[in-house]
């Protein structure tokens, strides 16, 4: 529900360019105070009918001469009852749209696009965090992967060494050629350069899994798997892990919500198509008085037969007040409103929202 309130006051005074015999019944110079006050309660509901209830309240008094006053040492037989009166009407609406805008489905599908953004904005958030684990477990082993190529290049290093140390033994006392000291010394340093480039992948996939898990690269330590992969035998079910893959996939979820999307988005375009048709009805209680409200009804009605006194300045419309009249639904007022706008000749934006 919407609430709206306005309230607002202005004054007039300027010349007349009429002039009257009685110059009490048109003065010369016309002043008046006008004021306006507006409370507005308004409801749509989920089928696209508007209800509203509002109470509004006028005020005017204006300078003009009332019925019963002296001028011209004789009283008017005609003229207003009050110099200030209050009008105030309560009014009930009921607006009811026929084909554009009517529905249920119509009027939630905003809504329902909201919720659908939310959930594929759900779905990449869970899609970023799998991701995230899985790139964290890979790191995982490829350090563990990484340490295992670094002590085999060890052990390649440390064998290539001791063998070129036994070739240059035997060099020295002519049993082999220069030539064989060269080539075992050429595949030390190889498998030299093997440990280096293993290290260098160590340090490489270390700093990648401390990006991974937000830790600093230079806190002066260096990170080890600590868990051994399993060697037992495992047999996986296909069928049941790809059924439940299939479930669980964020990227089909998603493309689900896209395809709902444009299915709500093709039927709310399909219905601006639709003319604009529909039926109002108003019910308005009014009442007028020269006071607002009193504590008490005093049975005094403006619109009643105005009497007076000869002689005597005055008449019986004053002290009414306008909440009584209305209050007791002496004034009723109805009417009912139809409503069509068909769309646009051609209808062109319509329709090509509609193939879009």
């Amino acid at each position: 529900a919407q609430f709206y309130s306005s309230a607002n006051f202005g004054n007039t005074n300027r010349p007349s360019n009429q002039a009257f015999q009685l110059a009490g019944f048109a003065p010369p110079v016309t002043r008046a105070h006008d004021g306006s006050l507006e409370a507005t309660l308004m409801k749509r509901t989920a089928t696209g009918n508007l209800f509203r209830m509002s109470s509004i309240t006028d005020s005017n008094w204006s300078n003009q001469a009332r019925y019963g006053d002296i001028v011209g040492g004789s009283q008017l037989q005609s003229g207003r009852i009050a110099s200030g009166i209050y009008t105030t009407k309560t009014e009930f609406e009921a607006r009811f749209p026929l084909l554009r805008g009517r529905g249920e489905q119509i009027n939630r599908i905003p809504i329902v696009l909201a919720r659908i953004n939310t959930d594929i904005s759900l779905a990449d958030f869970e899609g970023a965090v799998r991701n995230m684990l899985m790139d964290t477990e890979n790191a995982y082993w490829d350090l563990y992967f990484s340490y295992r190529s670094l002590e085999a290049a060890k052990i390649g290093r440390d064998s290539a060494q001791v063998t070129w140390k036994n070739i240059y033994e035997k060099r020295k006392f002519g049993a082999l050629a220069d030539q064989d000291e060269a080539q075992a010394r050429g595949q030390y340093f190889q498998f030299r350069g093997q440990v280096e480039g293993s290290l260098r992948d160590v340090y490489s996939t270390e700093t990648r899994l401390r990006w991974l898990m937000g830790l600093a690269a230079t806190d002066g330590r260096l990170i080890r798997p600590k868990d051994e992969p399993t060697t037992a035998r495992v047999e996986f079910d296909w069928t049941t892990i790809h059924a439940e893959s299939l479930f669980r996939s964020t990227e089909l979820r998603q493309q689900k919500w896209r395809i709902k999307q444009r299915e709500l988005e093709l039927i709310s375009a399909k219905n601006t198509l639709l003319p604009w048709l529909s039926v109002s009805t108003v019910g308005r209680w009014v009442g007028a008085g020269d006071n607002l409200i009193q504590a008490s009804r005093v049975g005094n009605g403006l619109g009643d037969t105005p009497t007076f006194t000869p002689g005597v300045e005055g008449n019986s419309g004053l002290g009414s007040t306008a909440f009584e009249p209305m209050t007791g639904g002496d004034y009723g007022e109805a009417f009912v409103q139809v409503d069509f706008l068909p769309p646009q000749f051609g209808a062109r934006r319509e329709l090509s929202a509609v193939r879009n």
